[in-house]
């Protein structure tokens, strides 16, 4: 596999609800799917993914499923091995919803994986976000910060919460199996050079650094900044050019290697500082 597109899902109702997300099952806004129906535009125009018959993108979003989530499986023209894509989603309806639209644009089937589910904030979810931030106790500034307790009951530790993605991520990438019946217990189909994971704006942090092989162990400062509507393309860089033996004369120039985050675009919602880790320990928000 060449390059990996991380969606994060648009515009959902607990966001202009201001309400918690989380595992609860919210539903994309008409905005929302607006922006999703983007997202598969670009991906479809701008970086050439989808079948060589696959669906008209320019279908209103009607057309794959409403906001309440009815309708729209994700139906295909295409078959991943045709395509050299897969496409893999949380199994929660808003990215469900994205991924449906941007599956039927590309004319590939969407697999669902419960691993990139967004952190679950136990008792907090469906409650106002002022509720959690009253709440929530921030991790220290030095200590124990990836099995830190946030002080909400039934949430997610972030060693939780990165463990559960980290696997999703090992078996999708490196075609590991599993027990499972989902897409993360299935190998990597031959001749895929692209995938494309939907997700959520908090779970793009594990999953981008567990495609940069970030080991587990180092993740208590990680927190990326991808914002809601955005896609973050990462490929793997070349290996690093070896040292010609020396010997005198003028410097041997080396070739730079391709960087490993390679470009980050955000077509519905500007993007932030593409990589970053936090400063400062502050209260998560819910995506």
């Amino acid at each position: 596999m060449k390059r990996l597109f991380v969606v994060t899902h648009p515009e959902a109702t607990h966001h202009v609800d201001g309400l918690v997300g989380g595992w609860f099952d919210f539903a994309l806004t008409e905005r929302g799917l607006r922006d999703a129906g983007r997202i598969a535009e670009t991906l479809r125009s701008d970086f050439g993914l989808g079948s060589a018959d696959s669906a008209d993108a320019g279908s209103s979003p009607s057309d794959r499923g409403g906001a309440d989530g009815s309708g729209g499986t994700g139906g295909t023209s295409g078959t991943i091995a045709e395509a050299g894509l897969r496409i893999v989603s949380s199994d929660l309806l808003r990215t469900r919803q994205t991924a449906e639209v941007i599956a039927e644009a590309l004319g590939v089937p969407v697999e669902l994986d419960a691993g990139l589910r967004e952190k679950s904030y136990g008792a907090a979810e469906r409650r106002l976000q002022s509720w959690l931030d009253e709440r929530f106790i921030t991790p220290p500034a030095v200590g124990e910060r990836m099995d830190h307790d946030e002080g909400i009951e039934g949430a997610e530790t972030k060693l939780e919460w990165f463990t559960r993605v980290y696997a999703s991520m090992e078996r999708l990438v490196n075609g590991t199996a599993d027990d499972t019946d989902d897409a993360a217990g299935q190998a990597m189909p031959g001749g895929v050079d692209d995938l494309v994971i939907v997700t959520h704006g908090g779970t793009a942090t594990p999953v981008i650094a567990s495609w940069m092989r970030i080991p587990l162990s180092a993740c208590a400062y990680a927190a990326f900044r991808v914002r809601s509507g955005s896609i973050s393309l990462l490929t793997r860089g070349r290996p690093l050019p070896q040292p010609e033996p020396y010997r005198p004369g003028p410097p041997t120039r080396l070739a730079a290697p391709t960087p490993l985050v390679s470009r980050f675009l955000g077509r519905a919602y500007p993007v932030g500082p593409a990589v970053g880790a936090s400063e400062a320990p502050r209260p998560r928000r819910s995506r």
